[in-house]
């Protein structure tokens, strides 16, 4: 397994001097350095399946969500976490400012489309790391899919819908590594926070 760390600081200070919420194509003159800042912060994520983990390690160190990834499709870890930043700005902005009027804006801007996405992107808010592991070993989509399942349910992250569910799950001997080595990543960024 590897891993990495993401800080969104960079992200957070752009939504805190930039109050206006960019349309990823509608508004490209303030969306580019924004995307400038996105890309480069996946760039050293590799193309791998694996997992990540959107947290804040700052004052309440909370899990928000945890996704997976899978390079046997077109959604390896660097999309994944591209497309949920890119996707969810609401998380950035909505931490800075009043969560809805940032809701409300982004209906407007998207032509009242979309609704459930600002709504789950809201729930990100707060996020100061994304935490990636990932496997370079031909892991199975059902494997990937049942890790998931395990680490939402033991790590109970704030944003995931599945959480309040009992889930089903397989356990495989990958599972605990994973949740181990995050736990490890985690304490050590919130205690250098």
């Amino acid at each position: 397994m590897i891993s990495g760390i993401l800080d969104l600081k960079r992200i957070h200070q752009y939504a805190k001097c930039n109050k206006e919420i960019p349309h990823r194509t509608n508004d490209k003159a303030i969306y580019r350095p924004l995307k400038s800042i996105i890309d480069d912060l996946v760039f050293y994520v590799p193309e791998i399946s694996g997992w990540y983990f959107w947290v804040n390690a700052n004052g309440l160190k909370q899990i928000i969500y945890v996704g997976k990834s899978d390079a046997n499709t077109e959604w390896n870890l660097k999309k994944r976490i591209e497309e949920g930043i890119s996707e969810g700005l609401e998380a950035f902005w909505g931490t800075h400012y009043d969560k809805q009027e940032v809701f409300e804006t982004m209906l407007k801007k998207y032509n009242y489309k979309y609704e459930n996405n600002h709504k789950k992107a809201l729930k990100k808010t707060g996020v100061t790391h994304i935490i990636w592991i990932g496997t370079r070993d031909n892991i199975a989509s059902f494997d990937i899919k049942e890790i998931e399942k395990y680490l939402i349910f033991n790590l109970q992250p704030t944003a995931n819908s599945q959480h309040k569910k009992k889930a089903q799950y397989t356990e495989f001997a990958d599972s605990e590594i994973v949740k181990n080595q995050f736990e490890e990543i985690f304490e050590e960024i919130s205690f250098n926070g």
